[in-house]
């Protein structure tokens, strides 16, 4: 978390440390669980970036993906944490000013991967589609 309040410290343009005039932030978390629950997991993080970065007030915002897209066309939030997919969408909607922080998992082994992926079924009898290659004139 220490590299996220630094990189929220440079983004917003002043230091880690040392007094600063009162700036509330307001953090809209995609609640993909209900907002109890949410507010439980992400408190935290509000509270100790709140703390890393003196004079900074993080307000934590739990919405649902309609109301987190209506708060960003009206300009109501500051950060936003959201899922891969959902980011992808909003930035097409919105005017986002690009990711801050990213959290990369293990994909499969120790292998990371850092774009998003999909999957294509076909039929097993469809023998001539076993590459992306195969899809060019292909309806889907």
């Amino acid at each position: 978390m220490r590299v996220l309040a630094g990189l929220l410290a440079g983004v917003l343009g002043f230091p880690a440390a040392g007094p600063v005039n009162a700036v509330e932030l307001d953090l809209g978390v995609f609640a993909y669980r209900p907002p109890v629950v949410m507010r439980e997991r992400y408190q935290p993080l509000a509270d100790y970036l709140s703390q890393q970065l003196p004079g900074v007030d993080i307000r934590l915002h739990m919405l649902g993906m309609q109301d987190l897209e209506r708060a960003l066309r009206n300009n109501r939030l500051d950060l936003v944490l959201t899922n891969p997919r959902h980011f992808v969408v909003m930035r097409s909607r919105s005017a986002l000013t690009g990711v801050l922080a990213t959290l990369h998992k293990p994909g499969f082994g120790d292998q990371v991967t850092s774009s998003l992926g999909g999957v294509i079924f076909a039929r097993a009898e469809r023998v001539d589609l076993v590459s992306l290659a195969d899809l060019a004139d292909q309806h889907i």
